[in-house]
């Protein structure tokens, strides 16, 4: 007793004070049993007011509100104040089961649905099945039923396309998880006035107009799209804004060529082009690809760069290159520049051994003596002796003339027979 009243043990359960185990013990304190330490221990018990038997028995019905976790997220309501047993109650009417909770510091929750949650089982109505049933009658002191709840999130998307809806920039995100209700705001930080992209073109926003992918705000703003500005809601909004091409003013290009010339400045090699449309400032080499060694014309003919010095057409330097013109290395500018290469005629043409030619006789020019090429004697041909004539009488004078006479008409015609033969054989 207490104060004149009676007190009695409570069974176990949840209380106000705590969880309450069978001995009556509020396991928030020390262990009803165990070893003493140093310093202090305490172990508390719970009691109720032991009802009078004369008295009815009374009960009230509690509704909690917790989320996923257990945790609780609005206080608790009494659906029952202290009835008799028997009482009827309903904690399902109107306001004792919101499907939606905001709590003070601006987070939305709404009732989950059925499944199994880090707090327990949880049925159709939202309801915690380890809980007391959501309707039924006063049969205890206290009956506690328990709603789940989970946070209601939200997101807010930005996108980027042109005019014919075609994406030219990845989506962003502007708010991630955050509660329903929230203010968000994707003007500030997520539209940008020009997007360039990976391949270096620049967008800019579209003025208000209407165009293939639909109409466009003054914020260059899709309005089929959601706005951009607002509060979050649960699930994801989507925010779109529309981008042209932006206009680029024409950039100043330029070209660069390389000539080949002789000493005399004679185009021995078709020109070529080192560089061509390119931008300004851009570098160009042509001692790389354009200035080669030696150049073979068409019809044969090698030349080599010649080596420095002042030719006719005019001063070369050490790279073969004529001073005169615009240099072999450099950065493109307006317009054109022109490279001359200086080259020279390689002799190419062997040395051929001379054969020599038998000597062979002039011929003879009317009016002038020749002096023929003396010649080996001819060989004799024994001429033979013609028929001897009838030996005259040895008188001592006819016969020695006509043998004589003989004679020098043989040696005539051996004469003239080998001066014809030589003659054909000079021929």
């Amino acid at each position: 007793e207490f104060e004149g009243k009676t007190y009695e043990l409570v069974p176990a359960g949840n209380y106000k004070v705590g969880q309450v185990d069978e001995q009556g013990h509020w396991t928030g304190d020390d262990a009803t049993t165990g070893k003493v330490i140093e310093g202090d221990k305490n172990v508390t018990y719970v009691y109720k007011l032991k009802e009078d038997p004369t008295k009815p028995k009374e009960g009230d019905v509690i509704i909690t509100y917790v989320d996923e976790k257990g945790k609780e997220i609005k206080k608790p309501r009494q659906d029952t104040p202290n009835s008799p047993y028997d009482t009827p109650y309903n904690t399902t009417e109107e306001g004792e089961k919101p499907k939606t909770i905001k709590t003070p510091d601006g987070k939305t929750y709404k009732i989950v649905p059925k499944g199994d949650y880090p707090v327990g089982k949880v049925d159709g109505d939202g309801h915690l099945e380890s809980s007391d049933p959501t309707k039924g009658k006063v049969e205890k002191p206290r009956s506690i039923i328990t709603y789940v709840y989970k946070e209601v999130k939200g997101d807010v998307h930005v996108h980027y396309k042109d005019t014919e809806g075609k994406t030219i920039k990845t989506s962003v995100v502007d708010e991630k998880d955050q509660p329903v209700d929230k203010d968000y705001d994707t003007v500030v930080d997520n539209r940008p006035k020009t997007i360039t992209t990976t391949d270096g073109k620049v967008y800019e926003l579209v003025p208000a107009g209407n165009y293939t992918v639909g109409k466009v705000d003054g914020q260059g703003h899709l309005e089929s799209s959601d706005a951009t500005t607002g509060k979050v809601i649960e699930g994801r909004k989507d925010v779109t804004y529309i981008y042209k091409l932006k206009e680029q003013p024409a950039q100043p290009k330029g070209n660069v060529y390389v000539h080949y010339v002789d000493e005399n400045g004679n185009t021995i090699k078709q020109s070529v082009t080192d560089e061509f449309g390119q931008p300004v400032g851009k570098d160009y080499d042509t001692v790389i690809d354009n200035r080669p060694k030696t150049i073979v014309t068409a019809d044969g003919k090698v030349y080599e760069l010649v080596p420095q010095g002042n030719y006719p057409v005019g001063s070369v330097d050490g790279d073969g290159h004529l001073t005169t013109t615009d240099p072999v290395t450099g950065k493109v500018i307006e317009g054109d520049k022109n490279v001359t290469y200086v080259y020279k005629l390689v002799d190419t043409t062997p040395e051929k051994p001379v054969t020599p030619t038998p000597g062979k006789p002039e011929q003879p020019t009317p009016g002038k003596p020749v002096d023929p090429a003396p010649k080996a004697p001819a060989k004799a041909t024994p001429v033979k002796p013609a028929q001897e004539m009838a030996q005259l009488p040895n008188t001592g004078e006819e016969s020695n003339v006509a043998a004589t006479a003989a004679l020098g008409l043989l040696a005539t015609a051996s004469g003239l027979a080998l001066a014809a033969k030589r003659k054909k054989t000079e021929e």
